[in-house]
Order: structure tokens, then sequence, then C-alpha cells
């Protein structure tokens, strides 16, 4: 997947490859009772239906799109179509970047994964949404990347995913790809 002709444009992601797919229709509400005396279990936290992935690059930037079965809902709240990306590098385990777009501004925060296992803010980066699609634009030096050096990676969006914990990618909202896995992203 070489450089987009126009960073944004839709027709510009067709020819790029690979693309990652998630299972679609997983974002269903439920309502249904539990086993025993647990009683009535309510889960309405579905609602973006991630279903494609692909990711872009140039010698400064990275692109991360997002495709959805329906049109996105509005940007709102801290969990709205968040991307995770984590290095190859065999020494760290998950992700070590949350980028989360923000309501206003069409800005998302980039968050670095700090020894402490705290998020730390690291600046903003642009994105984009159209109607079932969303790009973010990364400058490789956001995520330690040389211009010159290859791309190993790995990724994975969530939408409307109440906390970081692995198990809340399990029950709430939706994940591409399902649960703790992460699609991987590799160049020469």
């Amino acid at each position: 997947s070489g450089p987009l002709a126009d960073d944004w444009a839709a027709a510009d992601w067709e020819p790029v490859s690979p693309a990652y797919r998630d299972d679609a229709g997983d974002t269903f509400h439920r309502n249904h009772f539990g086993y025993g005396s647990v009683g009535v279990l309510t889960n309405d936290t579905g609602r973006n239906d991630l279903r494609l992935c692909k990711v872009a690059r140039s010698k400064t930037t990275l692109w991360f799109m997002a495709e959805c079965s329906q049109p996105l809902t509005p940007p709102e709240g801290e969990a709205w179509m968040t991307l995770y990306v984590g290095s190859e590098d065999a020494s760290k385990e998950g992700s070590q970047f949350k980028i989360q777009p923000q309501a206003v501004g069409r800005q998302a925060k980039v968050s670095v994964l700090a020894e402490d296992q705290t998020w730390k803010s690291r600046g903003t980066v642009p994105y984009r949404i159209g109607d079932k699609r969303i790009v973010l634009a990364v400058p490789r030096e956001v995520l330690g990347l040389s211009p010159q050096g290859p791309v190993r990676l790995r990724f994975k969006w969530s939408d409307n995913v109440c906390g970081d914990t692995p198990m809340a990618w399990w029950t709430d909202g939706d994940t591409a790809p399902n649960g703790r896995a992460e699609y991987r992203y590799q160049t020469e």
C-alpha cells in the first residue's frame, strides 16, 4: 500500500491492500435472561459496526482507515472510533499508542502508554470522516518510525468499548479484529 494521490479521497482507498476485514452484524443490542438467578443481562453499547480497515503510507505519514456497515454515528464520547497501535518489537506487548478522535476540531488525541501503565498525552493528529468511513493521518515520527525504514506494527480499531480492558473488547461496542486480536501491518 503506497502513498495515496489524495490523502483522504474514498476512491484512492480501493487499490490499497491488504484489506483487513471484520465480521459484520456484531453490534446488536443484548437484553436476555442470564443463567440461574443472574437476572436480565443488558448491553446496548453496539454502535458503529466495523467491517473493513486499511493502512496506507508515505515517507512521512501513515493513514489508517476504518469503514463501517452503516453511516458513522456523530463523534462523541471518549470511546468513539478509537485506534490502538503497537510496535512489532518483541519486547513490547500490547498497544503503545491510543488515538482518539475528538468531537470538536477534527483532531484526534494521541496518547502513549507510559511505564506506569497510564496513558500520557502526546499531541494530536488530523482526521476526517465520510458517510461510513474515518481516516486518521498519523505522522511516522509520532509512532517512533523513521521515514526510511520499514513499517512493522499491530493495530486495532474499537468503538464504544467501555474501558481499556481486553475483556471489554469482547463484550462492549465493536472491535476490529474481535477480542484481544490485532491486525499486523508490515512493509519492506
